[in-house]
């Protein structure tokens, strides 16, 4: 046969479904390439907005507590702080940083991909507090599986079961600090610096936050953080400090170690966290769940400007009220050495 009529060679080049499948696989390597490089695939966090507040999720919790979180935790706290007065508004609103963890916090780092991107626009000081949560042993409060920072906007959490209680804990800090600035701190009297705390109301304002904080802890624990519930979780609280607080108990056996470990020491010892949950279970034997209710609504709120403000609902002044508790010994010392 002449050469002029033989069919053209296809040696050396593809058929077109041999090129089809080369480019599919160029185009799915490049995008798998893309997938890798994604901020959101490098990191260990989760991020999503929910209202005002900027929700950080650890990739290490399971799948099943990481959809938990985003779909109950909004609604059931709003539901139990509305059965404190403190609804309608809702905790969505509160331009909060939450930052749900595996255990520990070591996964934070300012440089994380995704961490940096949506704090972009903090203060360095933001970004210092990160890493000093991510290299610090005892993060946690000793009674809690949470922190807060120190103007409240930032909320740690470890998000291991049970998690409910603590995430009201560091928010009962949170809101009692403020949030939003300066709607909860001291104005104590006339002619000082109305943004400071005298040293003697500083050491009140701490007892008192952290019996707010243990007691609305204490109240939706017991209460399942159903509202219809509080009656019952209110005749509890007092007598569920003893498995918590005595001795063998987790909160000492934690400041136990803490004692070891920690250099320096820790400010305050058991015993001062133990103070801080009697008083609010003598608070709610002595004059019932509603005085309590009111005590939490206007610490939470930011309603008050002293801290006799905040013990109105018992019908006394702070001071009062802790001479008649303690017997006339006032406040508990941080420390027992102290």
């Amino acid at each position: 046969m002449p050469a002029s009529n033989r069919a053209p060679s296809r040696e050396g080049n593809p058929t077109p479904r041999k090129a089809f499948l080369l480019a599919a696989a160029v185009l799915a390597a490049l995008a798998f390439v893309g997938i890798l490089r994604r901020p959101e695939t490098q990191s260990r966090f989760l991020s999503y907005r929910e209202g005002r507040n900027l929700v950080f999720l650890d990739k290490d919790l399971p799948k099943s507590r990481r959809d938990e979180i985003r779909r109950d935790r909004v609604p059931r706290t709003d539901a139990f702080l509305a059965g404190l007065g403190l609804g309608p508004a809702s905790i969505a609103d509160r331009d909060l940083v939450v930052i749900a963890a595996d255990g520990g916090y070591g996964a934070l780092a300012a440089d994380d991909p995704v961490v940096s991107r949506k704090l972009s626009d903090k203060a360095s000081a933001d970004l210092l507090l990160l890493a000093r949560m991510a290299r610090d042993f005892f993060a946690n409060e000793p009674v809690s599986r949470s922190n807060i920072s120190s103007d409240g906007r930032y909320v740690f959490l470890d998000a291991r079961a049970p998690w409910e209680p603590s995430w009201i804990h560091a928010l009962a800090h949170a809101r009692m600090v403020g949030s939003l600035g300066p709607e909860a701190r001291a104005r104590v009297r006339a002619g000082e610096d109305p943004d400071l705390f005298s040293p003697e109301d500083a050491r009140g304002w701490e007892f008192l936050q952290e019996t707010a904080a243990l007691l609305a802890e204490g109240l939706y624990s017991l209460s399942g953080g159903d509202p219809g519930k509080l009656v019952e979780a209110a005749a509890g609280y007092g007598p569920s400090g003893a498995a918590r607080f005595g001795p063998g108990g987790p909160v000492r056996a934690e400041m136990a170690l803490r004692e070891t470990l920690a250099v320096p020491p820790p400010r305050r010892d058991a015993d001062w966290y133990a103070a801080c949950h009697d008083f609010g279970a003598w608070l709610l034997g002595e004059y019932g769940l509603d005085p309590g209710k009111e005590f939490l609504r206007r610490g939470l709120s930011g309603s008050w400007r002293t801290l006799d403000d905040l013990t109105e609902p018992f019908g006394a002044g702070f001071r009062d009220l802790v001479d008649r508790w303690s017997g006339g010994s006032g406040l508990p010392p941080y420390r027992r050495e102290s």
